[in-house]
């Protein structure tokens, strides 16, 4: 009985709680309506006067276009791995590149593609130069490529240039053209007294890799001097003076020793002597794989025979020895072979050049769609172009000049090539020229970025739009031509000024606390912003109008009173809880979803949290002061003066880049991707990174034939420069300096990173002086992984594998440390969708908690707060349905949509609201609160789809698909859900009416009806 007893008190104690809660509630919301009835212009200057100063905060306004740090988790291991790789190599190079289709979608004539293929691009290498002051640049001067020794340089006097190398190369050359047993020696042109190599090619890819054509582009003049063919052999010089290396070391020895002679130099001569044959021998087996001419020419095949030509090139690769000591071009010299070989005679991804591949049931190319030419730029922060910029220029440049530096050569690269993609006449491309069938497609590393700047600025035209739309629909929403002076198309303008205001003052203060700007906050918050904020100004307008209009209402206000006291206060009472505890539910669901790891979606929802919540202070502060003015305007008899607002419309152009894009995604599904090592004993770990290379090598389907892992590696090039398999460790760091000083090591410059271990400082890899400290701190190693493209799935795979390989590596060989790991775009940018399902179960998840507990705090009734959990539940389930149906995927942006849209769905707290507040059968309940409601929430719908209508004009399909495609879906959505579902299920199980709602039902009906509404407040009859 006792516990009966104490049940019951607690029951009336809540009871009680409950019901002093909601009167106090309901007692602030009617004085501050009353408040701003009788003084609406102290609220209307502060909330000005706030908004306005929070708009002065955009004066901080700064723009984030770096693609990397938009897109790339903040929680997730790449995160480390990013800031490793860009710590020692500076950043992923800045990659161009250039395609060729057919302009109706057919199977390439390779022959006529790679003549048009060749005509963009020649120009590019040989042609183009920019001057900026007193300096000239070229492509030479960005592109990724080894830098030169200094004993190969141009110079006719070695003792003056110390060239010796090229010196003595230049005399093997004159020995091999004068040697009476080569015939046809009359056609080989001699070397030119100060012959030698200052710059070297490009590494680059391109179908003409494979052919003698290749060396049509990018390809000094110092190197086309020696490829030159002896003979009907088809040999090249230097592959001669390689296979007779030995016949004129004595011969080169006799005029050394002469020359030391000559100069005084017999001290130290013979071992003098002694190493520069052995340099110049070295370079003499390097450079007999360089070159193109003794290659086939495509020019003499169909395209067919071009075809057959590739794939048997890829059965040579894919069946080519793992030793590092056989290089790669020696069979195909030797043998004639079908081989596609890089400038330096390495085996190239040819695979990763050739787009839109049909293949044959043999897994052999049978048709080709797209061909492409690819580049890298080094990275502006790369400390071997760091380095290199900086002897071109005798001046240090800042991380921003070199940047503007390098953005500037892009620049003039893309004007370059805009004709040609446009078609222009005199390009070749023109309407009736050679290749008006073709199309060309190009992109730059900065083509991205400027695509991230030029999203960043408001597309100020859709925003009219969305201004006009929402302007016109709300004219005719609250339009009376009948009885003008109670239309209220002014107010509702004015609250879009308001809600314009808001926006402005929010992204005033997201800049003031650091927030930067992205696509996503130029491009998407102003029309969603407005969307949400136009809601909450049809529910307000549309309770008060038909509070004046409610003539039953007057005599409370006093005869000739021109304040509207009792309207203000019953509107205020009624809409006032509902609107901030929508703003609280919009807070949860934007604060929740910014868990979310990608900076861009954070940053969004950061920005629209804030920017929500400032919007409740203009509502307060500034459209109600608004309402009580116009209220007195009816009261007072004036007619209701609107505008209307007019604009043009027009269509944009889509991008270079978002057509190139698209080449791309659909033709060539093949990424670089790197092996990253970090602080590993080199010395000592060579067995362990040669296993670890093989077991990559046979990743299937992502590791390609050709070339392979080993033969990409610094490792491997280390080992063909020595002909040796492995260096013992104590002579590691001395080789690698020797190697570092020839044309083998600079191949790899770029692939290491390098320190003092006695200062822990970085130094160059290029080893200069006599450090005995030099170490080898960081190398990456590249792979060219296959079948990938723009699809979610085998990126995945692909990293999951790779990931698998490399971290059991760590534990097999370096005690768990991870001192080995895989990195490039695939990691970064596809990194979300590992654990996009556990994201959205805990986005959502919580944004219904923060949603549940709003409810339960503002309508304190947990039935009510459960059915509207439920109902967005279902809302969220049913767009996550829709996602297939639109062509979008589960990331980071639908992910948060999907967050966010328990926020706006939340909009119908309103019905449930009304529904507490009015007494009789929960039929007759559901009843009045719709009669209420549904009209200005419907009207929210409408201006909401209007908002947000103008974004399906934007040039970005991302945007159109997350933000307008699934905000109108989540709209009709939330609204047929809140409106259908919702009044089913109230009727059925709805809470009993607030408390005091029952305790007066002997003296009203209902707080919703405009008849009594003055019931709603407990003390209504003392005014």
């Amino acid at each position: 009985m006792v516990f009966e007893n104490g049940k019951i008190m607690l029951r009336k104690w809540t009871s009680r709680c409950v019901e002093r809660y909601h009167i106090r509630v309901n007692e602030i919301f009617e004085a501050y309506g009353v408040f701003v009835a009788g003084h609406p212009f102290l609220p209307l200057i502060i909330g000005i006067l706030l908004l306005g100063g929070l708009s002065v905060g955009l004066v901080r306004k700064q723009d984030e276009t770096d693609l990397e740090k938009l897109w790339v988790e903040q929680n997730s291991r790449v995160v480390e791995e990013r800031q490793y790789f860009n710590e020692k190599f500076g950043g992923v190079p800045r990659k161009e590149g250039l395609s060729i289709t057919s302009k109706r979608g057919e199977t390439l004539d390779l022959g006529h593609a790679m003549d048009a293929l060749l005509k963009p691009i020649v120009p590019l290498y040989d042609n183009l130069s920019m001057n900026i002051g007193r300096f000239k640049f070229n492509q030479l001067d960005f592109c990724e490529r080894p830098m030169m020794v200094k004993s190969l340089k141009r110079g006719s006097d070695p003792w003056k240039s110390d060239n010796w190398v090229a010196w003595g190369y230049r005399k093997l050359f004159s020995y091999a053209i004068a040697d009476r047993h080569f015939p046809n020696k009359t056609a080989i042109r001699a070397l030119p007294e100060d012959w030698g190599i200052d710059e070297l090619p490009c590494y680059k890819i391109s179908p003409m890799d494979c052919f003698k054509e290749g060396g049509d582009f990018d390809y000094p003049e110092s190197l086309r001097q020696i490829d030159q063919l002896i003979g009907p052999s088809n040999l090249t010089v230097p592959q001669v003076l390689f296979l007779y290396k030995d016949k004129y070391v004595d011969m080169l020895k006799n005029e050394l020793n002469a020359e030391f002679k000559n100069h005084s130099q017999n001290l130290n001569a013979g071992s003098r002597t002694e190493e520069i044959i052995s340099d110049v021998q070295g370079f003499s087996k390097l450079v007999a794989s360089w070159g193109y001419n003794w290659r086939k020419s495509y020019k003499e095949m169909t395209s067919k025979e071009i075809i057959d030509y590739i794939n048997d090139a890829i059965v040579t690769a894919k069946n080519a020895s793992n030793d590092p000591l056989q290089p790669a071009a020696l069979n195909c010299i030797e043998d004639r072979t079908s081989c596609c070989l890089s400038w330096f005679g390495g085996h190239t991804p040819i695979e990763a050049s050739l787009g839109n591949v049909v293949r044959d049931s043999a897994g052999n190319i049978s048709e080709v769609g797209a061909i492409r030419w690819v580049a890298n730029h080094f990275h502006q922060n790369h400390p071997l172009w760091i380095d290199y910029i900086q002897e071109k220029i005798k001046a240090s440049y800042t991380e921003n000049q070199r940047k503007d530096l390098i953005e500037n050569w892009e620049d003039y690269l893309v004007k370059a090539l805009s004709p040609l993609r446009e078609n222009m006449a005199n390009t070749t491309f023109g309407t009736g020229e050679s290749n008006s069938d073709l199309q060309v497609q190009f992109c730059m590393w900065k083509s991205a970025e400027d695509v991230i700047k030029d999203a960043n600025h408001t597309p100020q035209w859709q925003l009219i739009l969305s201004i006009m739309l929402v302007s016109i629909y709300s004219v005719i929403a609250f339009i009376n031509i009948r009885d003008p002076v109670q239309s209220h198309t002014m107010l509702v303008l004015m609250g879009m000024v308001v809600v314009s205001l808001s926006i402005l003052a929010g992204f005033g203060l997201t800049a003031a606390i650091g927030i930067k700007f992205t696509p996503l906050a130029a491009s998407v918050v102003p029309f969603l912003a407005l969307g949400l904020g136009i809601d909450d100004i049809f529910v307000l307008v549309a309770i008060l109008r038909n509070h004046l209009k409610n003539t039953q209402l007057e005599s409370l206000n006093g005869a000739g009173s021109a304040k509207a006291e009792i309207e203000m206060k019953l509107t205020v009472a009624l809409a006032g809880p509902s609107l901030v505890l929508t703003t609280f539910s919009i807070l949860a669901s934007f604060f929740i979803s910014s868990v979310n790891p990608m900076p861009i979606v954070r940053w969004f929802c950061w920005q629209m949290g804030i920017t929500a919540s400032i919007h409740t202070c203009g509502m307060l502060l500034i459209f109600i002061p608004l309402m009580s003015i116009d209220a007195r305007r009816v009261k007072a008899g004036i007619v209701d003066p609107f505008l209307w607002l007019f604009c043009g419309l027009r269509r944009q152009k889509g991008s270079y880049q978002h057509d190139y894009a698209l080449v791309t995604e659909n033709g060539f599904p093949v990424y670089d991707i790197w092996i990253v090592t970090k602080s590993l004993d080199y010395p000592n770990s060579q067995q362990q990174l040669l296993d670890i290379y093989e077991t990559m090598q046979e990743l299937q389907p992502w590791a390609p034939a050709q070339p392979k892992v080993l033969e990409l590696s610094w490792l491997g090039n280390l080992y063909l420069a020595k002909m040796k398999t492995h260096i013992p460790p104590q002579k590691f760091y001395s080789a690698i300096k020797d190697w570092s000083q020839t044309p083998y090591g600079r191949l790899s410059m770029q692939d290491l990173s390098c320190y003092d271990s006695s200062t822990n400082e970085a130094v160059s890899c290029m080893a200069k002086g006599n450090n005995s400290n030099y170490r080898i701190d960081a190398t990456k190693t590249l792979l060219f992984a296959n079948n990938l493209g723009a699809k979610t799935k085998p990126n995945l795979e692909m990293i999951k594998q790779t990931r698998k390989v490399l971290d059991n590596a760590n534990k097999r060989y370096f005690n768990g440390t991870k001192l080995a790991y895989g990195y490039g775009y695939p990691y970064l940018f596809f990194q979300q969708y590992l654990h996009s399902t556990k994201d959205l179960l805990t986005v959502v998840g919580f944004a219904l908690v923060g949603v549940f507990a709003a409810v339960l705090l503002f309508q304190w009734s947990f039935t009510i707060a459960v059915m509207i959990a439920s109902v967005l539940l279902m809302v969220d389930v049913e767009v996550f349905g829709f996602l297939h149906v639109i062509g979008a995927k589960l990331n980071s942006l639908s992910l948060v949509n999907l967050g966010i849209v328990i926020g706006m769905s939340s909009e119908f707290t309103y019905l449930a609201r009304c529904f507490l507040a009015v007494d009789g059968t929960r039929n007759e309940r559901v009843v009045k609160a719709l009669e209420l409601t549904l009209e200005p929430l419907l009207h929210g719908l409408g201006t909401q789809i209007a908002a947000t209508f103008p974004l399906i004009f934007l040039k970005y399909h991302a945007f159109r698909l997350y933000y307008f495609a699934m905000f109108t879906l989540m709209g009709v959505l939330g609204f047929l859900n809140g409106f259908v579902l919702l009044p089913v299920l109230l009727s059925i199980l709805g809470p009993a009416p607030l408390p005091h709602i029952r305790r007066r039902r002997n003296h009203s009906t209902s707080v919703c009806t405009s008849e009594d509404f003055q019931s709603a407040t407990p003390d209504h009859g003392n005014h």
